[in-house]
């Protein structure tokens, strides 16, 4: 491919980030303090209206989960506005618009695995209560590699200790069984003891092929890059 042909595909494919990205970031500003009262949200949260303790459980879960989204839908828009600049820079960058691309259908598969319309609000309650508590998991494992002697964050441990504890009150409150697994971590949320859980880790391989079929093996073909396991050809 001649110089002149890969710096235009380049082009294109910035322009095209960047007009993806703004029109995201235009349907979110139309959402922003304007709720849409016919919402698969709303709906969900008109369930749950009742006051007893378990429905407050639940619909802090589904509020969570609604706020987490938001939050990974900023991460994609966060990368998506860098694979951009990588598509614009000089020299052209190669191997890290793949880590960048993948960052970007992650975030897109977790948001489209939270808010998926076709599942029912249990199923949505259940892999909500799953991605918070594996998050809050994942928190306290980070802090607590921290180096021990003066620690720049003496407080971290506590902290997201306890938002994990806090976590995995509301999702007991809300009358789910948290599955543990080798050495007593948990690995599963279920309704009831005697049905199958919803793993606390997302297969986003499987699921990104389920709701981007239009891009097959996208997430697997990035992998070797983005792990620093490049393929032998």
């Amino acid at each position: 491919m001649s110089s002149d042909l890969g710096e235009a595909v380049y082009r294109k494919a910035a322009r095209s980030l960047r007009l993806q990205r703004e029109a995201l970031a235009e349907q979110l500003g139309r959402f922003v303090g304007n709720l849409q009262r016919d919402s698969p949200y709303c709906r969900d949260r008109n369930t749950l209206s009742t006051r007893s303790r378990r429905a407050q459980a639940r619909r802090w879960i589904l509020d969570e989960t609604i706020r987490q989204a938001s939050r990974i839908t900023s991460s994609a828009a966060d990368h998506m506005l860098g694979l951009e600049k990588c598509l614009q820079g000089k020299p052209e960058a190669l191997f890290c618009t793949m880590t960048l691309g993948r960052g970007v259908l992650d975030a897109a598969t977790r948001v489209c695995y939270l808010l998926d319309p076709a599942i029912a609000l249990e199923m949505r309650l259940l892999r909500g209560a799953a991605l918070l508590l594996d998050s809050s998991e994942e928190e306290v494992t980070a802090v607590r590699d921290l180096p021990q002697l003066e620690a720049p964050m003496p407080h971290a441990q506590k902290t997201v200790t306890s938002i994990r504890d806090n976590v995995q009150g509301w999702i007991t409150l809300a009358g789910m069984d948290i599955r543990t697994g080798p050495k007593n971590k948990p690995n599963g949320i279920a309704w009831d003891v005697a049905l199958k859980p919803v793993p606390l880790k997302i297969n986003v391989s499987s699921e990104s092929a389920k709701y981007f079929p239009d891009v097959p093996a996208a997430y697997r073909m990035t992998s070797g890059v983005a792990h620093g396991t490049m393929a032998l050809l």
